[in-house]
């Protein structure tokens, strides 16, 4: 739905809300990941990010990607690896979006929406 929301915003000029809603569709296919396929719970979450030097945001992703790598399948360290780099591209958009008085223009609109792309895309396996 976030999906669908960041290309309708898109279409509509509506720029900055766009990263909101790209970033938010992967966070929620993160946290996804750590409740069903890493059967974790909100309790583990909860306690790990209040053990962590990081935000809940950063805690929950390392873990996924942490999760992803330790398969050991054909590609998980690669798709590892580029959801972190991406994840954290995407993160700088919507940050500087969602909080700073800069200009949030079509192209940057289009990278969010490219990487959130790429990045969905690359969770669904997992």
């Amino acid at each position: 739905m976030l999906s669908a929301a960041a290309e309708l915003l898109h279409e509509k000029g509506m720029y900055p809300a766009v990263a909101h809603s790209a970033y938010y569709c992967c966070y929620q296919l993160v946290k996804h990941i750590w409740l069903c396929s890493m059967n974790r719970t909100e309790a583990a979450l909860r306690s790990g990010i209040s053990s962590s030097k990081t935000g809940s945001h950063k805690y929950l992703t390392v873990q996924v990607i942490l999760y992803i790598e330790s398969l050991g399948e054909s590609g998980c360290k690669e798709h590892a690896r580029e959801v972190g780099r991406k994840i954290a591209m995407l993160k700088r958009l919507r940050t500087d979006a969602d909080y700073y008085n800069a200009e949030f223009n079509a192209p940057k609109s289009s990278q969010s929406i490219s990487l959130s792309s790429d990045i969905v895309s690359i969770l669904r396996k997992y």
